[in-house]
């Protein structure tokens, strides 16, 4: 049975995201390689500048499958998260004192 969402895209946005959709597939990131790949289609949706809504929600949907990858495979622990405008990031741990 075939459901109805509120979402779609007509006309050219349409177009442009199913012509990246057929150049670049939305799935899972499974790999680094996949990964780098990911990410120049990423660089050169963004040097594209203007984005129509196909381009947008490429882009977004893209975006989130990379970010989602990077989390699980390159995440940075809390423990090694750089200080950032003079503000440090203290375990809570050692905000206990004895």
């Amino acid at each position: 049975m075939a459901t109805k969402t509120r979402f779609h895209l007509t006309g050219k946005g349409r177009d442009s995201y199913l012509e990246l959709v057929l150049a670049f597939p939305l799935s899972s990131i499974r790999s680094d390689a996949h990964l780098d790949e990911a990410q120049q289609v990423l660089d050169r949706l963004l040097a594209k500048g203007k984005l129509d809504e196909g381009d947008q929600t490429y882009l977004d949907a893209l975006s989130d499958l990379v970010a989602d990858y990077e989390d699980r495979h390159h995440g940075i622990s809390p423990r090694r998260m750089p200080t950032c405008c003079g503000i440090c990031w203290t375990p809570r741990e050692s905000l206990r004192r004895s």
